[in-house]
């Protein structure tokens, strides 16, 4: 069983990987992809403006915000776990 310490070090170690590694710089997100084909932000016929224009980029970016939060609570957690694993 891994120990706090080892734990964060993997944290740690995952992270600086994926910050690193060009390949994941340019994956295309499906969920990304979904949003715009939803709202492509294309006027219909007729009308001069899309009433979807926008929508998606910021349902994207509100995800990607999510995402950044919940991976930054995630982070918090783990420090908090080596903290008290290192007070014992």
């Amino acid at each position: 069983m891994a120990t706090a310490p080892d734990d964060a070090r993997e944290v740690e170690n995952t992270l600086r990987a994926v910050l690193t590694d060009e390949k994941t710089k340019d994956v295309k997100d499906p969920v990304d992809d979904q949003y715009a084909r939803c709202y492509p932000g294309i006027p219909r016929s007729g009308e001069t403006t899309a009433s979807d224009q926008g929508i998606a980029q910021e349902m994207i970016l509100r995800r990607r915000e999510k995402q950044t939060l919940d991976a930054l609570q995630d982070l918090v957690r783990a420090d908090t776990r080596a903290r008290d694993f290192a007070e014992l």
